[in-house]
């Protein structure tokens, strides 16, 4: 047999091999999008990612898992020093960046800005320009104000 047809069949028998996932418990959650998590014979891995991509992007959905519950870690390509969480059980955050659409979701509740704007920022304005009404008279609210804060909403709402 040829050298270029051993290679083409060593090639195809690596591509026939499953990949493989694992049961595990995350042990702690990284600032680098990464967890440490232990397999279910209590063997650490470290630094396995959450995101596809191991380079700092400026668009990126990241599901942060709860540390102590069960996820699936697949290795990329068969390389067991390459892994990514597959599914979690539990989710402790979820953050997104799209473009200039920011979000952030968790047990506190909603964070949403949008180019340059905070949503509960902006609301929160709205509510004291609302508040200060006086009606006296006849007496009207602030319209330049309110407006302003309506386009304020419409840079982060659809």
């Amino acid at each position: 047999m040829s050298l270029d047809s051993e290679l083409k069949v060593a090639l195809q028998a690596q591509r026939k091999k499953p990949k493989q996932t694992f049961a595990a418990i995350i042990t702690k959650v990284n600032d680098d999008d990464t967890v440490d998590v232990k397999d279910i014979t209590d063997f650490p891995y470290t630094k396995v990612r959450l995101k596809a991509s191991v380079k700092e992007l400026a668009n990126k959905l990241v599901i942060y898992p709860k540390v102590g519950s069960n996820v699936l870690v697949s290795m990329i390509g068969n390389d067991e020093n390459t892994l990514v969480i597959s599914n979690i059980d539990e989710a402790e955050k979820i953050k997104g960046i799209i473009n200039q659409t920011e979000f952030e979701v968790d047990n506190e509740g909603y964070k949403i800005n949008r180019k340059g704007e905070n949503l509960k920022k902006v609301l929160n304005d709205f509510i004291d320009e609302v508040n200060k009404i006086l009606v006296v008279n006849g007496t009207t609210i602030n319209v330049a104000a309110v407006e302003e804060i309506k386009l304020r909403l419409n840079k982060i709402l659809k």
